[in-house]
């Protein structure tokens, strides 16, 4: 089985995250990609015009180093899926759309700014470009509609796969599983609450502004850093091993309280939650 996960990219992620972006590219080729314990992943990073424009202000305005590696990294990968298009889908593992441009023209405002909000209208023309980009994959192209129909039938075969009546073995890790995702979601909410929907086109930015103007148009966005705490878990990666162990011992060790903002929040003593774990033997004096 194999997860598919779709990202719409801004300059910001890029930037910022490139570090990010290059390690989900070596998790995907690795062999540990091809054991059973791990998931198949197979992600698609769609580049709006905006992303390339930005990347390239960046890399001649302001020299920025990590803008001129990250356009390098788009270059490097369209030359290499273009090498495997007649080959097995799965063997590029992260496919990098890049955008046409004509699309954008095709999109009216009033698809993107769906609540008629004034304020929308007065910002730039690059940020108006993005948002017609993420107005395009979410809602408006083919695929959009295409994953909706996908989701639905892939939630009916993941309920009927999910209930064994002939193995109380099987139902016994069953309920382990379900007691893990509950005490985890108290930690990772924010993650899920972000891709509950598989194959949902999300945007990625790092941008608090982007952010601001993809809420006023109902397009869902998150974090590099939630991203990569999907695919590490997704992947079984040592890093997501050993954040459960640590969410685990503030869960045992916590009281699970209620923030005045709604959020499930945990309280514990600093003294009952071990940060680094220490070698047997006694600590060196002076």
């Amino acid at each position: 089985m194999v997860n598919n996960y779709y990202f719409v990219i801004d300059a910001s992620a890029f930037e910022k995250g490139l570090g990010n972006i290059k390690k989900w590219d070596q998790w995907l080729n690795s062999r540990k990609n091809t054991q059973k314990k791990s998931k198949k992943v197979h992600i698609q990073l769609y580049v709006p015009t905006f992303t390339i424009g930005e990347l390239e202000f960046l890399q001649f305005r302001r020299r920025s180093n990590n803008a001129r590696e990250a356009l390098k990294f788009i270059e490097q990968h369209n030359l290499k899926n273009s090498l495997v298009a007649n080959q097995i889908q799965d063997e590029a593992s992260l496919e990098i759309i890049m955008e046409y441009q004509d699309i954008l023209s095709t999109i009216p405002w009033s698809e993107v700014n769906i609540h008629h909000i004034d304020r929308l209208n007065k910002i730039p023309k690059r940020f108006k470009d993005l948002l017609k980009s993420c107005a395009y994959k979410c809602r408006l192209s083919n695929d959009a509609f295409e994953l909706q129909v996908e989701e639905l039938y892939d939630d009916d075969i993941i309920e009927v796969e999910d209930v064994d009546v002939s193995s109380t073995k099987n139902n016994v890790k069953r309920d382990k599983r379900i007691e893990d995702s509950e005490d985890n979601k108290l930690i990772h909410k924010e993650v899920d609450n972000n891709f509950n929907s598989k194959g949902r086109w999300i945007l990625i930015t790092e941008d608090s502004e982007v952010r601001q103007f993809a809420d006023l148009c109902d397009i869902p966005h998150c974090s590099i850093v939630q991203v990569d705490s999907l695919l590490s878990k997704d992947l079984n990666d040592k890093t997501f091993k050993d954040t459960r162990r640590f969410n685990d011992l503030v869960l045992r060790s916590g009281i699970k309280q209620v923030s005045s903002d709604g959020n499930d929040i945990v309280k514990t003593k600093f003294k009952k939650t071990i940060y680094a774990s220490r070698g047997s033997g006694k600590l060196w004096t002076p």
